[in-house]
């Protein structure tokens, strides 16, 4: 997962301005932002051309394989290194999105300076384009300096308490390296959903519009925590439906399903729902706020509690494991986790 300062998480994407890439790596592209604000999103594209137009054309099933988990012998390892002019140094993994239904794999890092001044970034890769092929390793430096600048009102992320300072607190960091203890109040909206059982009694109180019933009333009664569950129905990312869930209509959009195309590669807990990931970034921007909105902080439970079952959980048996076996056909496809498709290598 992507690891954001503000907030926890975040797949947001950001205008890119100016600094372009050069280096000892032909076929390996970047574009960065020319400067950025501490604790913000700086974004970096990264883009495989010459004779590295292969690592940009994994199917589905092997994006995110980084590791080779499928012992294929291909994987594609990508990471950025950002050096502050003091010598201070922060190191960031890549990772593929899709923009929208269908539509190509594209390689970012994405990360948050804590710090103001000029930062360089080096860009990092390692991969296999084929079984037994050869192993490509390169890096590619940016031309110019990325100048984070500190901007007044924007939040850090928090911190663990450190030496002397009160352990029961979490700290909000500063800019200039400093923190202060804060005061979490926080609330549970678990997951939002139009439909998830439409015959049981309380489908009816499921949903609400998260801008306007739910942020706006925690920001004005001094709320800034939130408990956010991915729910197999709502943001988690793996399924066991050969589909993606696209909102239509943005953020609060009723979700669309997009078969995969006949023929693709796709296995279950390989394949990312890139839908429902942009809603995710959607519902994180929202968190953040902006002028006039303060910030609202995520307790995020990224695993359901039935994850890795494949069999009825010890609630009862009206609780599905959540794998196609055991489910016996009770729910939707895209409410089973993708997880359960995992089995004992033998």
């Amino acid at each position: 997962m992507r690891v954001r300062a503000r907030i926890l998480l975040a797949l947001l994407a950001a205008p890119l301005a100016g600094a372009c890439s050069a280096g000892p790596e032909p076929g390996l592209e970047v574009e960065a932002p020319a400067g950025a604000r501490v604790f913000d999103l700086c974004e970096l594209r990264v883009r495989f051309a010459g004779a590295l137009r292969a690592l940009g054309r994994f199917p589905d099933t092997q994006v995110h394989d980084a590791y080779d988990a499928d012992r294929d012998g291909r994987y594609l390892r990508l990471r950025a290194e950002f050096r502050h002019e003091d010598g201070g140094t922060v190191r960031v993994p890549g990772f593929a999105m899709r923009e929208k239904p269908g539509a190509p794999w594209s390689w970012r890092v994405r990360w948050a300076p804590r710090r103001a001044g000029r930062w360089t970034a080096t860009v990092f890769l390692e991969g296999r384009a084929a079984a037994g092929g050869a192993v490509v390793t390169g890096r590619r430096i940016l031309d110019e300096a990325i100048a984070v600048r500190f901007a007044e009102g924007t939040p850090g992320p928090l911190v663990a308490p450190g030496e002397g300072q009160n352990p029961r607190y979490l700290r909000r960091l500063a800019a200039d390296g400093s923190s202060e203890a804060i005061w979490l109040f926080g609330a549970c909206r678990a997951w939002v959903v139009r439909s998830q059982d439409p015959n049981n009694d309380w489908a009816p109180h499921e949903w609400l519009d998260r801008e306007t019933e739910l942020l706006a009333p925690m920001r004005g009664a001094g709320f800034n925590l939130l408990n956010q569950w991915m729910a197999p129905w709502e943001f988690l990312l793996v399924h066991r439906d050969r589909a993606e869930f696209w909102r239509e209509g943005g953020a609060n959009g009723a979700w669309k399903r997009h078969p995969i195309p006949e023929g693709a590669a796709w296995t279950a807990y390989q394949a990312f729902d890139q839908g429902r990931a942009r809603a995710f970034d959607e519902f994180v921007r929202g968190c953040e706020g902006g002028p006039g909105k303060p910030t609202v902080r995520l307790l995020l439970s990224p695993l359901p509690h039935q994850c890795f079952q494949v069999k009825e959980h010890p609630w009862g048996s009206q609780e599905s494991g959540w794998s196609p076996e055991n489910d016996a056909g009770k729910q939707t496809l895209e409410r089973l986790n993708g997880f359960s498709a995992f089995r004992k290598d033998m």
